[in-house]
């Protein structure tokens, strides 16, 4: 069975940092310093579970009033399986829930087309976070792709 949750706060964050260890740190290079911070414990996340394992995780934040999706993660070996597109849906359907705009990502650049698949539109130039090019994307509920992929 495979099932996404919505949580606040320190609610599941055990989960979420192993998922985010393995994507980030052990895969990806990032300092545990810098892949945690101060917005873990008052942010909400989304995790989704396939058979009660957790697989894949993203959180969204407040950056001047701005709300940012970020922290995608999905474990190696459940990639493929449009898990990060549901994790992705799924905090941008929470922001729009209330009232949002526009939703942000700061996306690597390996995953830009991923992004655009859903809809985010990329503005801006590269830039270096956690030492990994990044681009700034946006989606608004014009920009949305309402279909899902196969």
């Amino acid at each position: 069975m495979i099932y996404a949750e919505i949580v606040h706060g320190s609610n599941g964050l055990t989960q979420q940092y192993d998922i985010r260890k393995k994507v980030f740190i052990e895969e990806q290079g990032v300092y545990e310093s810098i892949e945690r911070d101060e917005y873990d414990r008052d942010c909400s996340h989304v995790l989704v579970y396939e058979d009660d394992i957790a697989v894949a995780t993203g959180r969204i934040i407040y950056v001047n009033n701005i709300p940012l999706i970020g922290r995608i993660a999905v474990l190696k070996e459940y990639r493929g399986k449009q898990y990060g597109d549901l994790v992705v849906r799924k905090l941008v359907d929470q922001c729009f829930r209330q009232g949002e705009k526009r939703v942000e990502v700061h996306a690597q650049l390996s995953v830009i087309k991923f992004y655009e698949g859903i809809g985010f539109v990329a503005y801006g130039d590269d830039y270096l976070e956690s030492n990994i090019l990044h681009r700034s994307m946006y989606i608004t509920q014009e920009s949305i792709v309402t279909k899902c992929r196969q």
